[in-house]
């Protein structure tokens, strides 16, 4: 196995109950998934400044979402069935969580992550949705008709521009 193959896919494997247990990488999809409900999850305890924080009343909330979390991640990163749980300790639990936790969220996924949102943060601020009338030559429908709304990386002009996801109330009439 040469070394792209490993960073692509890796693998490692535990010892349970004499059986081997190959724990891996999730694949796109269910990593996609997996950390939607991670987000979700940790939402809930994000306060207004951005930072981590959990009442002690929430504890027992936070270590049902947890375990809930942490079985989906465990199952998926293994490809065994929910059964499987019954047979390990919860030593054993925790190691392959360990194992699929540093697989999927390690420092290599982590830092190409943040290079791919740094690259895509520079597009934004050039980004604009255009939300007046398009003229017929710039943009047309699969019916042939004018578009509405379009999207231009460039200064509009007379037209109301917002950025992406802004509520459009709230844009600017832009005349350059």
């Amino acid at each position: 196995m040469n070394n792209e193959t490993k960073i692509l896919f890796p693998v490692e494997v535990l010892t349970l109950n004499g059986e081997a247990v190959e724990v891996s990488e999730l694949k796109w999809p269910d990593a996609v998934a997996w950390l939607g409900q991670l987000g979700q999850g940790l939402a809930k305890y994000v306060g207004s400044t951005g930072r981590l924080g959990i009442d002690l009343g929430e504890l027992t909330a936070l270590v049902m979402d947890s375990a809930e979390l942490s079985e989906s991640l465990v199952l998926k990163s293994t490809g065994k069935p929910k059964e499987w749980l019954a047979s390990i300790s919860c030593g054993q639990f925790l190691a392959v969580l360990d194992t699929a936790l540093k697989l999927n969220l390690s420092d290599d996924l982590l830092d190409r992550a943040k290079k791919i949102g740094a690259r895509l943060a520079k597009l934004a601020p050039q980004a604009r949705l255009t939300v007046a009338p398009i003229s017929p030559d710039s943009t047309t429908s699969s019916s042939g008709k004018a578009g509405a709304v379009g999207i231009s990386t460039d200064a509009p002009s007379d037209s109301s521009t917002c950025s992406p996801g802004e509520p459009t109330s709230g844009c600017e009439k832009s005349t350059a």
